[in-house]
């Protein structure tokens, strides 16, 4: 079965999100970089908060043109 491009963009997408924290975790743990924690779990919780916000832009969109 055939894949389309939306699947590969978001497969690639998670791929690079864990790649980065693994690479981040790696650097602090072996002490080549000071960052902070938040920092170095960035890679996880940022698209995690934009999602988040776009579904609750969402929602406050389709309430407002609702006339709600």
């Amino acid at each position: 079965m055939k894949r389309n491009k939306s699947y590969w963009i978001g497969f690639y997408g998670t791929i690079a999100t864990v790649a980065a924290f693994v690479i981040f975790t790696v650097l602090k743990l072996t002490g080549v970089i000071a960052w902070s924690w938040w920092w170095i779990t960035a890679p996880i919780w940022i698209p995690f908060l934009i999602a988040v916000i776009l579904v609750i832009v969402f929602f406050v969109l389709l309430r407002k043109c609702n006339g709600v």
